[in-house]
C-alpha cells in the first residue's frame, strides 16, 4: 500500500497520493503515463523491470509498441536532468530498465524533525523565495480566509508557484480531469470539474479559453499535454486529477507550458465533496492569479451565480451537458431529461434552461422534431434563462438563433448575437452561429471573419470547419469548399457534415457521380443506413439520375414527410429536373419555417430558378431586406 507514503532520491520527492514529482521546492511536470512508469521504477529500485512489466502495469488493456516505452523513458530522463551516465535509470540491453539511485520511503509530509505535516505544504514553507516569486497576495489570502470562515473549502494543502513571465500566457486549454485510485470512474465528476473550470475561466476577457467542445475528444487520451496544447494552439494546458475517498475529495492540478513542457503553476486541494463548487472556484481563482495577478478583483466580482449551490441540481446539469456534447438524437433526448431534472430541483437555474434551448435547436436540425415543435420550446427556454440572468451569453446566442432561423426577426437576431459576443467574446458558438446568420443574409465578408474567430477559439471543431466550407460554397468558391470538406473528412471520416458541402459544391461543378456519392455517404452517417445502401446500389448500377429518383421515393414516404426538410426535397426535385415541384417544396419550407429556408436567397443550388417570377415572390416572403443586409 502506498497511501501516505513518499519516495525520496537525491533532491527529488515522488508523492504517489498527489501524483506529483518535486525537485527541491518546484513541481516537475510529468504526463500521466510517464508518472506511472517512474513510480513503477522507483517502487522496484535496484531490480530489473522487463519491458512486459511496463506494458502490464503502465498500459494495461492497451496495445502499445516498444517505441512508446522508449519515448516514455527518454522523457523521464529529460525530466530528471540525467546526463549520459544515466544515474537514475539504467538500460539493460534487450531486457528492460532498472532504477539505480538510492531510494528512501517516508510518510508523506514527515520533515527532518520528525513532525508529521502535509508534504505539499512543506514545499511552500521551506521555499527560499527564489523559486516562489512571491507569497500569496492579499486578495488570495483574503479569499482563503473567507472560505475558511464560511465553512467552505478545507484546503489541506495548496501552493502557487509562479514563473517570471506569466504574462506571455494568453490562451489556455483545460484538459479533461482524470479520476485515479480504486473504484469505478465517476465521469460526471470528471466532466463537471473540467466544465466548471472552463466556464469560470472563460469569463476573463484577457485570456482565451478553449471551450468544452474543443477538449471533449481528449477524454482518456494518452497524448502529451504539450502535443494537445500545440493542436489546440494555446500557450498553456491545465491538467488535473481527482481522488475520491467516500465524501472526501482531493484535486491535483498543474499548468503546463505548451512551448517548454515545464510546470508554470501547480496546486492540490482537499475538501468535502459537498463543497465541490467552492473547490472548483478556488482552483480557477488560483490559476488566474498565477497567470494574470492584476485580475484578482475581477475574478472575485464574478460569484458564479449562474450555477446553483445545490449538488443534486448541479450533477443533473453536468450530466445533461455530458450527453448534449455527444450530439446524437438519443443523447439529446437524455440531455433534455437531465436539464429538466435540474430545473425541478432548482427552478432558477439559468444555465439549465440554456441547455434545454440548445437541445431543442439541434433536434430540429437532426430531423427529430419539426420546426414548430422544436423552436418555440427553444425560444421559451432561452427567454427563461435570460429572465434569471440577463448576462448569459449562451442564452442570448440560443435566442438569436431562433430569431434568425425560425422567427425571421433578422434585426433583433443581429442585436442578440452581438450582445452575446459582447458578454463573452470567447464563446465560439456565438461567433459560429452569428457567422451562419451573416451568410444567410448575404454579409459574406463579416461571416467569414466570424467563422475564423470561432475557429481560432476552437481549432479542433469540425462543425466550425464545415461552416467555413459552407461559406466557400455560398460565395461560389467551389474548389475551396471541396478542399475544406476533404480536410474535415481526413480528420474524421465519420463526421456527416464533412460530406454535405462537398456534395453541393461537386454538383455545381457538374461532377454528378462524385456529388451523388458524397450525398449517399452523408445520408448513411446521418443514420439512414438502409436507405443509403439502396441508393449506393442504384448509383453503381444505373447512375445518378436513377439514384435521385429513388431518393424522392424514399423521402416522399408518408412516414418521412413530417420530419424530412422540404428545402432538401426541393433540391432533389431540381436534380431530376422537376422545377414546379421544387418550387412547391421551397414554398412549403418557408411556410414551415425550416432553418435552411433562410439560405435560399443566396444559395447556388437554386440559381436555375432565379429568373422565375414565382421564385422571386417566394424570396420576398422570406423578408431579408436592406436593413439587415447593408450594415
Amino acid at each position: 500500500m502506498l497511501e501516505g507514503r513518499e519516495f525520496r532520491f537525491e533532491n527529488y520527492r515522488l508523492l504517489p497520493d498527489e501524483r506529483l514529482l518535486v525537485y527541491g521546492d518546484k513541481p516537475v511536470a510529468l504526463p500521466p503515463k510517464a508518472f506511472d512508469a517512474l513510480l513503477l521504477l522507483v517502487k522496484n529500485s535496484g531490480h530489473l523491470l522487463e519491458k512486459d512489466d511496463f506494458f502490464e502495469e503502465v498500459w494495461p488493456d492497451t496495445i502499445v509498441e516498444e517505441a512508446t516505452l522508449a519515448k516514455t523513458i527518454s522523457m523521464l530522463r529529460k525530466a530528471l536532468n540525467e546526463d549520459e551516465e544515466h544515474k537514475f535509470i539504467e538500460t539493460v540491453p534487450k531486457s528492460g530498465y532498472r532504477f539505480v539511485a538510492e531510494v528512501t520511503v517516508e510518510e508523506s509530509g514527515k520533515g527532518e524533525t520528525g513532525e508529521t505535516g502535509v508534504g505539499a505544504a512543506d514545499i511552500r514553507r521551506r521555499s527560499s523565495g527564489k523559486r516562489f516569486v512571491r507569497p500569496l497576495g492579499r486578495p488570495v489570502l483574503l479569499l482563503t480566509l473567507i472560505l475558511f470562515a464560511a465553512g467552505g473549502v478545507a484546503l489541506v494543502s495548496s501552493w502557487n508557484w509562479q514563473p517570471e513571465e506569466t504574462g506571455t500566457v494568453k490562451s489556455i486549454a483545460v484538459l479533461p480531469f482524470r479520476q485515479i485510485g480504486s473504484g469505478e470512474r465517476d465521469e460526471m465528476l470528471e466532466f463537471g470539474m473540467t466544465d466548471t473550470l472552463i466556464t469560470r475561466l472563460s469569463n476573463l476577457k484577457e485570456i482565451a479559453v478553449r471551450p468544452t467542445t474543443a477538449i471533449a475528444k481528449y477524454n482518456g487520451s494518452e497524448a502529451e499535454p504539450q502535443e494537445i496544447g500545440s493542436e489546440l494552439k494555446v500557450d498553456a494546458v491545465l491538467t488535473g486529477s481527482i481522488q475520491r475517498h467516500g465524501e472526501r475529495l482531493r484535486v491535483n492540478v498543474q499548468l503546463v507550458s505548451t512551448a517548454t513542457g515545464s510546470a508554470l503553476w501547480a496546486g492540490n486541494f482537499d475538501t468535502e465533496f459537498s463543497n465541490i463548487f467552492k473547490i472548483q472556484d478556488s482552483i480557477a481563482r488560483q490559476t488566474v492569479t498565477a497567470l494574470v495577478p492584476r485580475l484578482d478583483a475581477t475574478l472575485a466580482d464574478n460569484d458564479g451565480s449562474a450555477r446553483p449551490w445545490n449538488t443534486d441540481a448541479y450533477e443533473r446539469y453536468v450530466t445533461g451537458r455530458f450527453h448534449w456534447n455527444r450530439r446524437t438524437p438519443d443523447s439529446l433526448r437524455k440531455a433534455i431529461g437531465n436539464f429538466e431534472q435540474a430545473l425541478a430541483i432548482d427552478p432558477d437555474y439559468g444555465l439549465a434552461y440554456s441547455g434545454l434551448a440548445d437541445c431543442y435547436q439541434l433536434l430540429a436540425e437532426y430531423q427529430v422534431l419539426t420546426p414548430d415543435e422544436a423552436f418555440p420550446k427553444a425560444r421559451e427556454a432561452a427567454q427563461k434563462a435570460l429572465a434569471i440572468d440577463e448576462e448569459l451569453a449562451e442564452a442570448h446566442t440560443s435566442l438569436a438563433y431562433t430569431l434568425a432561423f425560425y422567427d425571421r426577426e433578422f434585426d433583433e437576431a443581429d442585436r442578440q448575437f452581438r450582445r452575446a459576443i459582447e458578454l463573452d467574446p470567447n464563446y465560439p458558438t456565438a461567433h459560429q452561429w452569428y457567422g451562419e446568420f451573416l451568410a444567410a443574409v448575404g454579409r459574406f465578408p463579416e461571416a467569414r471573419r466570424e467563422f475564423e474567430i470561432a475557429q481560432s477559439l476552437d481549432p479542433t471543431s469540425l462543425i466550425v470547419r464545415s461552416d467555413l466550407a459552407g461559406h466557400f460554397y455560398f460565395t461560389r468558391q467551389y474548389d475551396l469548399a471541396i478542399r475544406e470538406s476533404e480536410k474535415i473528412i481526413s480528420l474524421d471520416p465519420s463526421f456527416p457534415y464533412g460530406y454535405v458541402f462537398k456534395w453541393l459544391a461537386l454538383t455545381q461543378k457538374r461532377e454528378e457521380t462524385a456529388a451523388a456519392r458524397a450525398y449517399v455517404r452523408a445520408t448513411e452517417l446521418f443514420g439512414e443506413t438502409v436507405a443509403a445502401s439502396e441508393l449506393e446500389r442504384l448509383l453503381d448500377e444505373k447512375g445518378p439520375q436513377a439514384m435521385w429518383l429513388k431518393r424522392l421515393e424514399q423521402v416522399n414516404d408518408p412516414a418521412r414527410r413530417s420530419t424530412f426538410p422540404e428545402v432538401q426535397r426541393g433540391m432533389i426535385y431540381l436534380r431530376v429536373g422537376d422545377r414546379e415541384r421544387a418550387l412547391k417544396s421551397f414554398e412549403a419550407s418557408l411556410e414551415r419555417r425550416e432553418r435552411w429556408a433562410v439560405n435560399l436567397k443566396f444559395s447556388p443550388e437554386v440559381d436555375p430558378l432565379r429568373s422565375d417570377p414565382k421564385f422571386e415572390a417566394l424570396l420576398r416572403k422570406l423578408g431579408i431586406g436592406t436593413s439587415v443586409t447593408n450594415r
